[in-house]
């Protein structure tokens, strides 16, 4: 019962936060998600099993009904890798996100070639190329100490009024992303899109790189 209810619940918990916490929706999310069913679909078969063994004297019955409930579960599971493996066997090898932001470290390394500060959803690729001159803060708060704990409070104002970026990168109008927000709006001052296939192909656009505005407080 310990093994299948915290597979489920393990699950459920990964579903429900995603709905809760508004996350954009990445197919790699519902890995843990698919296995922890897999863990209960396990679980609930054992269940199963010994629930129903004292229902089915003769031997031979159960042992049909427990084998095609198996071959079920074996099938359904296969199902759901087939169809994951179908759908990126064609991808590249090279996923093309890693260069997505190569435009705006080229345009950053020309006019800002000794450094400086920029708030960006996605810190990783974007951070490692511009070098360690630049100060890459993580809007979303995956890597900036204290953002995190912030947004959940509810205070998108917090890595402004920390470190006031001189740029910020707006990507998807998402949750927690910076538009609409009163000191952004007032600040903040739009330079250019930065066009890349990735983004055209998923957003239809590029990205948008906004920089603080002179006398801005």
């Amino acid at each position: 019962y310990l093994f299948t209810g915290l597979w489920l619940l393990h699950g459920l918990g990964l579903a429900v936060a995603y709905i809760l916490f508004g996350v954009s929706h990445w197919a790699w999310y519902e890995t843990p998600i698919y296995y922890s069913l897999i863990g209960g679909i396990v679980g609930s078969f054992v269940l199963f099993a010994g629930w129903i063994k004292p229902r089915f004297p003769r031997k031979v019955l159960y042992h049909s009904l427990m084998i095609g409930t198996a071959l079920t579960a074996v099938i359904v599971t296969a199902m759901g890798v087939y169809r994951y493996i179908d759908l990126r066997w064609d991808s590249p090898r090279v996923w093309g996100h890693v260069f997505s932001y190569d435009p705006l470290v080229e345009y950053l390394h020309e006019v800002e070639p000794n450094g400086t500060t920029i708030a960006v959803p996605e810190p990783g690729a974007l951070g490692f190329k511009l070098g360690e001159e630049y100060f890459v803060i993580d809007y979303l708060g995956l890597i900036s100490p204290g953002v995190a704990e912030a947004l959940i409070a509810g205070d998108q104002d917090y890595y402004y009024e920390r470190w006031h970026p001189e740029y910020i990168l707006l990507v998807h109008e998402a949750v927690f992303a910076p538009q609409g927000q009163a000191w952004f709006e007032e600040n903040y001052q739009l330079i250019g899109e930065f066009m890349h296939p990735w983004w055209q192909e998923r957003l239809g656009r590029g990205v948008y790189l906004y920089q603080l505005s002179d006398g801005s407080t």
